[in-house]
């Protein structure tokens, strides 16, 4: 009787298969991390005198993790130079100047849902201002008024030797001849001969007071269906009112 011997079977690798994976080196921003894989030479396994696998049972490979962004807080920037929120409280005698100054957050900006900057973005102060003293321009005990030198809605008035600015009224400016403000006045030919009203140059149906020989504003209006006639100094029909 004859006896057949097996035919050897060499081994073959199984499928690899993770076993372990280290922390990823990084939170955010493209960190990586180790991977372990293994296989086992079962498949077949080696019988009959058959061969081993060739190679590693195991190998290491590196994978990308948390590749999205990393948070970016937001940073200050600079501050800016202090500007002049309006100008000095006073012409001469020492006054207050408010200054301001500001920053932004985009040193960086914040991003990737980092928190925006702490604090705020700007700062006050104030500081002395027109240290020198009146002299003559604001004796003491004296009542006295002088125009702002560039703005007609300003002026100066006397305070215990300091002259302090001061404000017209909305729609008004100083008038220095009167010591007031008053709404605008122009020259007017009916005004400057006297009279009290004269007539709107562009709207036979409006009029403007007179005051120191100028026509100012605003404008009246006459009663519906009437006009103004210069040769009364009122309001009346328009047919009297040649030029209406």
């Amino acid at each position: 009787m004859t006896t057949t011997t097996p035919a050897p079977i060499n081994g073959g690798w199984t499928e690899y298969e993770e076993t372990g994976i280290t922390a990823c080196s990084a939170s955010c921003g493209n960190g990586t991390q180790i991977r372990t894989l293994a296989r086992q030479c079962t498949n077949p396994a080696p019988s009959n005198g058959g061969s081993d696998c060739e190679g590693n049972s195991t190998r290491n490979e590196t994978i990308d993790c948390n590749i999205q962004p990393c948070p970016v807080n937001g940073g200050w920037s600079d501050w800016s130079e202090w500007e002049d929120k309006d100008e000095c409280s006073v012409f001469c005698g020492t006054g207050e100047l408010r200054q301001s100054r500001s920053r932004t957050c985009d040193n960086s900006a914040p991003a990737f849902g980092g928190a925006d900057c702490s604090g705020g973005n700007r700062q006050n102060r104030t500081v002395d201002c027109n240290t020198d003293d009146c002299g003559d321009q604001c004796p003491l005990n004296v009542v006295k008024y002088f125009p702002h030198p560039n703005n007609t809605k300003r002026f100066y008035q006397c305070d215990n030797g300091v002259a302090r600015l001061q404000d017209c009224a909305p729609s008004t400016v100083w008038k220095q001849a009167v010591l007031t403000c008053i709404h605008p006045c122009v020259p007017d030919d009916d005004c400057s001969n006297g009279k009290s009203l004269t007539a709107d140059p562009t709207d036979c149906t409006k009029f403007y007071h007179c005051k120191f020989g100028e026509r100012c504003g605003p404008a009246m209006h006459c009663s519906l269906g009437l006009a103004f006639n210069p040769a009364i100094t009122n309001c009346d029909f328009r047919h009297n009112v040649p030029a209406c």
